[in-house]
């Protein structure tokens, strides 16, 4: 009975494994769909905006932008999280699973320009339509122009920072909180 019991445990962890990479696939997934709505969002917005001269539509779609930026942000802030959950609950209890271990570690992960390359799509589109809109708002009214442009710059610069930030320490700050809810569980 008791290595029918571990057997099932393995098959349980590797199930479990599996279900959790196939989570990361879809965050993946999805932000590649939402980088392409974002882009085409974009394209029309400035085919459409230019051609009537319309900085409402520049500014809207900038704002569908920051959401969508934020959308982005909590998906990779979900990717850290499950993939942290794999290398501290399934990778330390099944030899040969290191994916999560080892990649988080890799060069690309590491480095401050290639997460930058990766992660520009949203800074700028938003600054792009933000640049735009006000632009031909300039023209209508230079008073509301600066407030509105004030306002778009806290947007960019707060999900600029909190962007760097889960980025940056994302992954290390859910490793740490999985371990220690591991040990605290351990512990009882």
């Amino acid at each position: 009975m008791g290595k029918d019991s571990e057997n099932n445990t393995m098959e349980a962890k590797l199930e479990e494994y599996r279900q959790l990479r196939a989570e990361i696939r879809h965050y993946l997934e999805r932000r590649h769909q939402i980088i392409n709505l974002a882009i085409i969002i974009t394209l029309g917005v400035i085919g459409v905006g230019l051609a009537w001269n319309n900085y409402i539509l520049f500014l809207s779609s900038a704002l569908l932008i920051a959401f969508l930026w934020f959308d982005e942000i909590r998906r990779l802030q979900a990717i850290f999280r499950v993939a942290a959950y794999i290398e501290v609950f399934i990778e330390t209890e099944i030899a040969g699973l290191k994916w999560e271990t080892l990649g988080g570690k890799h060069k690309i992960q590491t480095s401050f320009i290639s997460r930058v390359i990766s992660n520009a799509e949203f800074p700028l589109l938003f600054s792009l339509n933000s640049v735009l809109g006000l632009f031909l708002l300039i023209r209508v009214n230079t008073i509301i122009m600066v407030v509105i442009a004030f306002v778009f710059m806290v947007i960019f610069f707060s999900l600029l920072i909190k962007s760097y930030n889960v980025s940056t320490k994302g992954r290390k700050k859910e490793v740490e909180f999985w371990e220690k809810t591991k040990k605290e569980t351990n512990g009882k």
